[in-house]
Parts: C-alpha cells; sequence; structure tokens
C-alpha cells in the first residue's frame, strides 16, 4: 500500500509538473506575439506589491502630527478616500508603499503638511491600487509650509479627472495661500495628464535630480511667473507633450520679473500673457506658442520689457506649435519705452493670427503720447498670417535699419508696415 500511494503521488507530481510547463510554455507564446501597455502590465497581479498585509486608511483628515511608518514587504498602506491633511506635520518614512483606491487622493490643507522623505534603495511609493494612469487624483498641496517635502519618492498612476485642483501627479496650487514643496531624486511618471502642475503664486523648491517621464501631458505645467525653479538637473524623457508649458492670463498681468532658462527642453505657451516687468528669455530657448497665444509687454500699465538676445550659434525659437501661419497671435510691445527692448538673432514665426487686434506678429503699439522702443537684429521672420512687423504711431522708436537688419520671408502682408502717422524710425 505505501509503494501504491508513492506511485499516486509521482503519477500527481508529475501531472503538476506538466501543467506548469504547460502554463509557462502558453505564457511565453502569448508574451511573444502580445505589446502590453504600461496598464495592461500593472493590471497583471504579479507585476502589482503584495497588498495582502496593508493597513487601510478609511478616515478623511488628519489634524495632529502622524507617522505612516514601513510595516510590510509589500504595500504598506491603502488610502480608500481622499486625505485632507489640516494640521500638523503628515509624515511618511522611507521604505513605505502606499496605494491609492480610485478617486482617492491626499490634500494638504494651509495649516499642515506632508513630509515623504525617502532614500536610494528604500523610496517612497505612491500608487493607485487599479494600476491605471488617472485612477487617483495625485498630491495636491495648498500649504506653504517648509517641512513640505518629496524626496526620493515614486509618484505614479494620478492625474483623475475627478481632480478639483488639477490633473497631475503633483499639484501645487494658491488657494488665497500661496503654496510650495520641495522634490528631489524623485520619480514622476504614468499621469493621465501632467506631471507637475505649478499654479499661480505657487513654486518648487530645491528642485534637481527628478525623473518626470511617460506623462500623457506635459511633464510640468507652470505659471509664467514661477518659472525660477526650473533648472537643467532634471530629466525629462518619453512624455505625451515635451515641453514645460507656461500659462497666463491676459487680464492678470504678471508683476514678477520673468527669465526663460535654456534647459534644453523647449516651452510651449499657453493662453494670452502680459507682462507688467521685465520678461528675459536666454540664447537657445525654444518657445512654441500654443493656439491663439500671445505675448503682451505692456509699458503703459506697468513697466513691462522684453529681452531677447540670442546668438548665432544659439538663437532663440519663437515658433508655432504647428507649422502653420496664424496658428499664433503675436508679440506686442505697448508703450514699452525702455532701451532694454531687444529681439536678436531670434526666429520668429507661424504668428500673425487673430487680426482683428493685432496688425502683425511683431507690434509696436502705443498711444500718440507713449510708444515703444525696440531694437530688432539679425531676426528671421517668416510665416506671418498678417504683417511680418507692425509699427504704430509716430512716438514709437525703432533701429532705422529694421527693413534690412533681418531676413523676412512668406508674409502674408507687409514684412515691415508702417502706420500712417509713422513718419520715420530712429
Amino acid at each position: 500500500m505505501k509503494n501504491f500511494n508513492s506511485f499516486l503521488l509521482n503519477i500527481r507530481c508529475g501531472v503538476s509538473e506538466i501543467k506548469i510547463v504547460m502554463a509557462a510554455l502558453l505564457f511565453l507564446s502569448v508574451s511573444s506575439c502580445t505589446k502590453r501597455s504600461d496598464e495592461n502590465l500593472n493590471n497583471i497581479a504579479a507585476y502589482r506589491p503584495d497588498a495582502s498585509q496593508a493597513q487601510r486608511i478609511d478616515y478623511t483628515s488628519v489634524s495632529t502630527p502622524t507617522t505612516l511608518t514601513d510595516r510590510v514587504n509589500g504595500v504598506d498602506y491603502i488610502i480608500s478616500n481622499t486625505l485632507y491633511i489640516n494640521q500638523g506635520r503628515f509624515t511618511i518614512e522611507p521604505g513605505v508603499t502606499i496605494m491609492f483606491e480610485d478617486g482617492a487622493g491626499i490634500v494638504v490643507n494651509p495649516g499642515g503638511a506632508l513630509t515623504a522623505i525617502g532614500s536610494g534603495g528604500k523610496e517612497i511609493y505612491f500608487i493607485s491600487k487599479s494600476g491605471k494612469r488617472g485612477a487617483w487624483n495625485g498630491i495636491t498641496y495648498l500649504s506653504d509650509n517648509a517641512a513640505n517635502v518629496l524626496s526620493y519618492c515614486v509618484i505614479k498612476e494620478g492625474g483623475s479627472t475627478t481632480s478639483p485642483y488639477g490633473r497631475a501627479n503633483v499639484v501645487v496650487a494658491k488657494t488665497n495661500h500661496p503654496a510650495s514643496v520641495e522634490i528631489s531624486h524623485s520619480t514622476i511618471t504614468t499621469s493621465d495628464n501632467v506631471g507637475i502642475l505649478v499654479s499661480e503664486g505657487s513654486q518648487l523648491l530645491n528642485f534637481n535630480g527628478n525623473t518626470i517621464t511617460t506623462n500623457t501631458s506635459y511633464p510640468i505645467s507652470v505659471y509664467v511667473a514661477n518659472t525660477s525653479f526650473l533648472n537643467g538637473s532634471n530629466t525629462y524623457t518619453n512624455n505625451g507633450k515635451q515641453f514645460i508649458e507656461l500659462t497666463g492670463y491676459e487680464n492678470s498681468p504678471v508683476e514678477q520679473t520673468v527669465t526663460l532658462k535654456n534647459i534644453a527642453l523647449p516651452y510651449a505657451l499657453t493662453g494670452a500673457i502680459t507682462a507688467g516687468n521685465a520678461v528675459k528669455i536666454e540664447p537657445g530657448v525654444r518657445v512654441y506658442m500654443n493656439n491663439g497665444s500671445q505675448l503682451t509687454i505692456d509699458g503703459i500699465n506697468g513697466s513691462g520689457t522684453l529681452t531677447a538676445v540670442g546668438t548665432a550659434a544659439q538663437p532663440i525659437i519663437l515658433t508655432g506649435a504647428f507649422n502653420t501661419a496664424g496658428i499664433w497671435s503675436s508679440i506686442n510691445f505697448k508703450g514699452s519705452t525702455s532701451s532694454t527692448n531687444k529681439l536678436e538673432y531670434c526666429t520668429i514665426t507661424s504668428g500673425g493670427g487673430n487680426t482683428q487686434s493685432n496688425h502683425g506678429m511683431i507690434n509696436l503699439m502705443g498711444t500718440a503720447s507713449a510708444g515703444s522702443q525696440v531694437d530688432i537684429r539679425n531676426c528671421t521672420i517668416t510665416n506671418s498670417a498678417s504683417y511680418g512687423i507692425y509699427i504704430q504711431r509716430n512716438t514709437t522708436l525703432f533701429n532705422a535699419d529694421i527693413e534690412t537688419a533681418n531676413t523676412f520671408a512668406n508674409n502674408a502682408g507687409a514684412n515691415v508696415y508702417y502706420d500712417v502717422n509713422i513718419a520715420s524710425g530712429e
């Protein structure tokens, strides 16, 4: 009987081994002919961290100092709702993994702070439970607190359409209070929209050593006045739109100085921006203008100036998001009389749209008593849907060789058009 039982056991083991081999062969055959997206991979159980010992966080607000520790070798916590940190510091220790149910997220209110500092090899993970892009709302900072830190973190699969603050893995917003957060050595990935969204009045600190990758839209969208944190120490790869988006509002003048740095990634300008202070664009910068976008340098209601001085080796590129004449509107100098207004070694193309309110791709405008002063040299001005340069009012000052010091081509109107009040340049 003992031998017979051993015989049956061997048969069972043999059958099990055959099943395992067949399953392995089936897996190999399927994987060899099926291309999986990152979402599909995340939905395969073997690719998801073990959540069997995770502790659920079902409460929706925190008003006292709280610490989440590295509890298990897998998912430590599952957050089922949006968690509001109202007061005190919410600390997440190195090695912690947090999963979010669909539609959940973290919001740091003005009285709270979120500190998540991991380390190399013990990163802190913020991931969705379903493993799909946009499944959770991401992390939203409405707090300007020095304890707001994300370091050595991996934040993925946010950007939900249900987020009331903006679709991104990390939102740095302003609601009656400026918000700020330090982000360093972190990976921001697979958002269903933007990687990081920085709203008006908010800022990123110590923004170094990050990888922002594989997000559906821009890696970063930032209000144009809050670009000072941008530098060349971060990596941007495989995002749906490989640009830094700059946003602004025509009726909300930018009062801060703005410098667009050459960070090796181009910018995309969205909306109508009015600059009431100095704007400087560094050599080699590329700005792609989205549909209908424009830049107004306001010297009547502010002290706006524009200095865009490239070099022959590193020209500044200001062009449409698509190579279509009139895709964007214009650059307008409005009563700005500063001698720092210069366009040199710039390639400006594909604008001149919306000619009902703007006459050319570059407009020198003002009032009868307050014109603009601009030097434009060594620029290539092409493919305007209207005039290349429109000069208005006899008080406007410009370089006398403006027509010969620049290269013009394929403009629908005159390369340089002078308003009837213009007698000559200076």
